[in-house]
């Protein structure tokens, strides 16, 4: 705190208190910071500008805490039957639904009373998945919510859905590489691991309807993908759509808009815009990467293809792509942990 400079201070948005201050200590921090910078002590030229920055930034993380809305390593606590539950959690994000809060064992959906609806689908349709056998159960819960509680609270509709330590939050892995581009070498078995979760979804004739970034968690350990965000969305193919998230519309065919039916489709073509943004397009749509001269023609040629009609032919033909773009399949270590991202 006491070598922070003017500039560095004055740099922090009005709405980022936390990239000055620690949760549990922005008093006592914005106590020592004022300390230094009060114009009757500094006689910095900017000493006044400092002073009401960071009494503006105290402000703000006072009400961002009282609304659970601090962003990084915090403390979220709801009420449910007079009962008060309190998470550690690494980091917060808000949805078109509510937020997300994500500990190292497990993550909350806190979903508005208005959509309680969606957040009992979700209930539903998890505690409904099917599984040819044992075998398959125990190779596919791995990627998808299999326990998971359910309150209903003070703040809203609340889904803690349980995780392991290692997986992290495929948006918060996109931002954290340089111009938001995860390695081809590591996006291409998250695309697979994607394609062989859509094949499940398939089996159980649903159709997921939000795989993005802010869905899927990723275990660069394991090479492995989860799908834990979104299931409110889901519906059966041909069941009326309770919703589309607003912002992956752009990637759902006119034909779905129109008729608010659900449609496997959908779900492919909601991996392949995931991985177009995994590769540094943040349209989804593919069209920055159409031109790039840094991708293999055969990504190229996948881009501009339609979507197969099974997600196990879609499948098939992108483990062929893999191999035309990659070679031979693989372990190719990802060099990512829990405190390079949180």
């Amino acid at each position: 705190m006491t070598t922070l400079t003017a500039e560095y201070i004055l740099k922090i948005p009005k709405d980022k208190p936390e990239k000055l201050f620690t949760y549990d200590s922005y008093i006592r921090e914005s106590k020592v910071l004022l300390k230094i910078w009060h114009p009757d002590v500094c006689d910095h030229t900017d000493a006044d500008k400092v002073t009401a920055h960071i009494n503006v930034l105290v402000k703000v993380a006072k009400e961002k805490i009282a609304k659970n809305n601090w962003s990084i390593n915090a403390v979220f606590e709801f009420i449910s039957d007079g009962t008060t539950y309190r998470m550690k959690y690494k980091k917060h994000h808000s949805f078109e639904l509510g937020d997300m809060y994500i500990g190292d064992t497990k993550v909350i959906y806190i979903i508005k009373d208005e959509y309680k609806k969606l957040s009992d689908n979700a209930i539903n349709i998890i505690a409904n998945l099917r599984y040819a056998s044992d075998k398959m159960k125990q190779e596919f819960q791995k990627y998808v919510p299999h326990y998971l509680t359910y309150y209903t609270a003070n703040c809203g509709q609340v889904i803690v859905i349980n995780k392991t330590k290692d997986l992290l939050l495929l948006h918060d892995v996109i931002e954290h590489y340089e111009n938001h581009i995860i390695p081809k070498k590591h996006a291409m078995w998250v695309i697979s691991s994607l394609y062989n979760i859509s094949a499940f979804l398939e089996f159980n004739k649903i159709t997921h309807n939000a795989i993005s970034p802010m869905t899927v968690f990723i275990s660069p350990e394991f090479h492995s993908v989860t799908l834990l965000g979104g299931w409110w969305y889901t519906r059966k193919n041909g069941e009326k759509l309770l919703g589309i998230p607003g912002s992956l519309m752009s990637l759902f065919p006119k034909s779905v808009i129109e008729s608010k039916l659900a449609e496997s489709k959908c779900d492919r073509l909601l991996i392949k815009g995931t991985a177009i943004k995994c590769l540094g397009d943040d349209t989804m749509t593919g069209s920055k990467l159409l031109s790039s001269k840094e991708l293999p023609s055969a990504l190229v040629h996948w881009l501009r293809q339609p979507s197969n009609k099974t997600a196990v032919d879609e499948y098939k033909a992108w483990m062929q792509i893999l191999i035309d773009t990659m070679g031979p399949r693989k372990f190719i270590d990802l060099q990512l942990t829990v405190n390079d991202i949180y």
